[in-house]
């Protein structure tokens, strides 16, 4: 009878240790996929402004003639003609000239309220392709910070309906819960 109940506890421990180890391992997936999440952002919101980029270059390229009272120069109407527009600099146009981003943002349905955040260099430096490619991990999602300012996510959310995609939030705590612990790890 000792036995058997000194066999029964161990059967105990045991199931509490793979209990304990299952949860672990369930915690510390949770956290990857944050960290998965985090790693698409920047991404996903490259891709996003992409898109919305290359829509504001295709309305003022067909609305050559309402554009022109815009402050466009010769070259950046020629730059977004041929699709070499760079992100930095159609962000820089649309931040600096109100006249033109109230135009636009009229032309593709966003509302005025929509401000333009100041985004991240990573997001920047890249060029405008004639094609967007959104066919990427995640598919039509956007994910965001979930300690992104109120302001930057309801634009992405605005721009997000528009283009047809859905903006996600991540956990960032967790995400860099999961980078440390792949960095102690040594992945």
């Amino acid at each position: 009878a000792k036995e058997k109940e000194l066999e029964a506890q161990e059967k105990e421990r045991q199931l509490q240790l793979e209990k304990k180890e299952l949860e672990h391992q369930a915690q510390k997936k949770e956290l990857q996929i944050e960290k998965y999440k985090a790693d698409l952002s920047n991404v996903t919101q490259s891709l996003l402004i992409e898109k919305l980029f290359t829509r504001v270059a295709r309305e003022v390229v067909n609305r050559d003639e309402e554009a022109k009272g815009l402050g466009l120069s010769a070259a950046e109407f020629k730059a977004m003609k041929e699709g070499s527009m760079t992100f930095s600099r159609m962000n820089r146009l649309l931040s600096d000239n109100g006249k033109l981003r109230e135009k636009v943002w009229e032309w593709i349905g966003l509302s005025k309220e929509a401000k333009l955040p100041v985004f991240k260099h990573t997001l920047l430096y890249s060029k405008l392709s004639e094609c967007v490619h959104l066919n990427i991990p995640g598919g039509k999602k956007v994910y965001l910070a979930d300690v992104t300012k109120e302001e930057e996510k309801a634009f992405y959310q605005e721009v997000a309906a528009l283009l047809d995609l859905k903006v996600k939030e991540y956990d960032e705590e967790k995400a860099e819960l999961a980078r440390t612990a792949d960095e102690i790890e040594g992945v």
